[in-house]
């Protein structure tokens, strides 16, 4: 019964790491000029967001570098919250994407 749980675990880690690699690698990094309304594959969307903070928060359960966890734990903390996201004078940023990629990333291999 270990090893079928432990083959699930595995298996779970594995979906999460290529889900995170895709919405890192298939959404552009480019910031368009206009507010988006529809569709596009840009890290700029709430959809991103969402998509890949909800990844990260089930990355917790298997994240083994303390220091990997603690920065997407400070990660969550910061864009995981209502305030950030009610707030309507965020507008993501350069800076926030490459947090973001930087973090999703380092999730990726730790868990690989």
């Amino acid at each position: 019964m270990e090893s079928s749980d432990s083959e699930e675990l595995d298996q779970e880690k594995r979906d999460l790491a290529d889900k995170l690699t895709s919405y890192l690698n298939d959404h552009s990094d480019e910031i368009p000029e206009q507010i988006l309304h529809g569709g596009g594959l840009f890290k700029v969307r709430i959809s991103w967001w969402t998509g890949i903070i909800g990844r990260l928060w089930l990355a917790l359960d298997f994240i083994r570098d303390p220091l990997v966890k603690a920065e997407c734990e400070k990660f969550l903390n910061k864009y995981a919250g209502t305030d950030y996201w009610n707030d309507c004078t965020n507008r993501t940023t350069r800076e926030d994407i490459e947090y973001a990629n930087r973090v999703v990333t380092d999730v990726i291999k730790d868990l690989s």
